[in-house]
């Protein structure tokens, strides 16, 4: 009987130490997910970061093309203004009365 014993005290041993390296395989395995998944994280931010801030610098862009546009177009009205001033008040006049009736109505 000792021997049946001893037998299946060796066999729960092995079977605890089974499970001991299970467990240590389990943790190792969550180390290396979280790990991943950090560096994945990681990287979809960077790509994120890097999306909006050439989309950032693209409405800059934009932003300045329009602001040197109207500054364009506000001298060269000024200009034109200058060069006929009896012709620029006729035409607001002008514009005044239209809009002025299309608000009437």
């Amino acid at each position: 009987m000792s021997n049946g014993k001893s037998a299946s005290e060796k066999d729960y041993a092995a079977l605890e130490a089974d499970f001991d390296r299970l467990r240590e395989d389990v943790a190792s395995l969550t180390e290396t997910v979280k790990k991943v998944a950090a560096n994945e994280a990681r990287g979809m931010a960077d790509a994120m970061r890097d999306g909006i801030d050439g989309a950032a610098e693209r409405v800059r862009k934009a932003g300045k093309r329009a602001k040197n546009s109207a500054q364009d177009a506000a001298e060269s009205l000024q200009a034109s203004v200058e060069e006929h001033p009896i012709q620029s008040v006729l035409v607001a006049l002008g514009l005044g009365v239209v809009v002025g009736m299309l608000l009437r109505r």
